[in-house]
């Protein structure tokens, strides 16, 4: 299959080329009759539009056609948006859960409609949720996943801020249970930890996470509930979400 400039979305480039092999080898159809679904938690806000943005251009080089639907990282939505993609005759689908368990759904629904499923900005944990690691494994339709590594990217963070002299920091998160979340707040705990226990006269303070949602008002809200209860804040740390 011959590719134009693709951009650097790597979680579609390796889902469309891997559907461009099954085309060729099993289906025989032309690239323009294959639709990928995205299940994303929001195409509109700042970082779900640049999203958007990168598989609108991959899936125009690739000529695929592309369909969306914008689930809000709620369990219930994020399940039934794979069953939605489905029935709309995608035969692939790329999918920002919210936790592993969503996933034991969306790999059934795709096993049994015969159509592939990529996770990006998330990755099914090893460790916490073996069964559902191993039935991806084992599943002929899920090709994998793109992830940062959150604890590492969550632990840097804390550092920097920590090297800036920032020793009472805030948190805001955006939904409790959320994967990337959880990873993230990790690594700000074990960086604070880490920092407390080499410098335990020089101790940070890392507050209990404010959650606010993937809104920009959200996020504004959240900010101003920390700074209100601890005036001796001094710095704030908004984990992510889109808002």
């Amino acid at each position: 299959m011959k590719m134009k400039k693709l951009a650097t979305f790597v979680a579609c480039s390796v889902f469309a080329a891997g559907l461009a092999s099954f085309s060729s080898s099993a289906a025989a159809i032309d690239n323009d009759e294959i639709k990928i679904g995205v299940s994303i938690w929001s195409s509109t806000d700042v970082l779900g539009s640049d999203c958007k943005r990168v598989i609108d251009e991959a899936a125009k080089a690739l000529g695929v056609q592309v369909q969306y639907v914008d689930q809000a990282h709620v369990s219930e939505k994020v399940t039934a948006s794979v069953e939605q993609l489905v029935a709309a005759g995608c035969q692939g689908i790329i999918i920002c859960n919210s936790s592993d368990t969503e996933m034991t759904s969306a790999i059934k629904t795709c096993n049994d409609n015969d159509v592939y499923l990529t996770q990006f900005f998330r990755i099914i944990s090893e460790k916490n949720n073996p069964d559902i690691y191993e039935m991806a494994k084992n599943s002929p339709y899920f090709i994998g996943a793109v992830h940062e590594n959150e604890p590492a990217n969550g632990e840097k963070l804390v550092q920097i801020l920590i090297d800036k002299g920032c020793r009472n920091i805030g948190l805001i998160g955006w939904e409790q249970g959320d994967a990337t979340w959880l990873g993230r707040w990790e690594g700000y705990k074990t960086g604070v930890d880490n920092w407390n226990k080499a410098h335990p006269n020089d101790k940070v303070k890392l507050s209990e996470p404010q959650y606010a949602g993937t809104s920009s008002e959200g996020g504004s809200k959240a900010a101003e509930a920390l700074m209100a209860a601890d005036p001796k804040l001094d710095a704030l740390i908004p984990a992510g979400g889109g808002g």
